[in-house]
């Protein structure tokens, strides 16, 4: 991910929230001699620097993780494209698309334990909500067989990259793109919209 520092938050909270709030990423690995795998799975941070997945054993992204341990892990979300005369008449570089990511390297630990494997998955669905007749996810008949599909992917985190892409420049012009984006009002704008205002007096050169 180019890191460019026109879009860096210079609220480094704002990359924590950004995680916190969001529930799937983009799991990497490449085995040494293969193509890179990835795969879309939930995420849960443990604790600041530890993230947990679980993935299906059969997964090919597992498979190269279990090949090679260094992974990146891409929590994305993507807002709007916006034309180029909403910002130069003439200007077609300032077309653009728009959108939050953290990009996080590290190191990758798993297992396939069905107990692990069970503790994992009820850690997340206690972060993601159950309903009121919600079995625990506990390694007897019910869950039994898919625990032994599956494994828990575990990653260290060594580096983060920061991107957030709502515009560029000062407050004026992203309140601009805002404005022009609730007028064109197609699926998604709106709440791109909401996003470079909320986001406006915090990105801010």
């Amino acid at each position: 991910m180019y890191d460019s520092r026109k879009y860096r938050p210079t609220d480094p909270a704002l990359a924590d929230e950004f995680l916190a709030a969001q529930r799937h990423a983009t799991l990497m690995a490449c085995a040494p001699g293969a193509a890179p795998q990835a795969s879309i799975l939930p995420y849960l941070f443990t604790d600041p620097d530890t993230v947990e997945l679980h993935c299906v054993q059969a997964d090919a992204t597992f498979a190269a993780v279990r090949a090679n341990a260094a992974v990146s892990l891409l929590v994305s979300d993507y807002l709007a494209a916006t034309p180029h005369h909403w910002v130069d008449p003439v200007d077609g570089s300032q077309s653009t698309l728009h959108f939050e990511a953290v990009l996080l390297h590290g190191t990758a630990t798993v297992t396939t334990e069905p107990a692990e494997v069970a503790a994992a998955l009820a850690r997340l669905v206690e972060h993601v909500g159950h309903g009121p007749d919600y079995a625990p996810v506990v390694d007897d008949e019910r869950y039994g067989p898919q625990l032994r599909r599956l494994a828990v992917v575990r990653i260290h985190v060594l580096e983060r990259q920061v991107k957030f892409k709502v515009g560029s420049g000062d407050i004026d012009r992203r309140t601009h793109l805002a404005e022009q984006l609730r007028a064109r009002d197609e699926p998604g704008d709106r709440r791109a919209a909401d996003e470079f205002e909320r986001l406006a007096p915090r990105l801010a050169p």
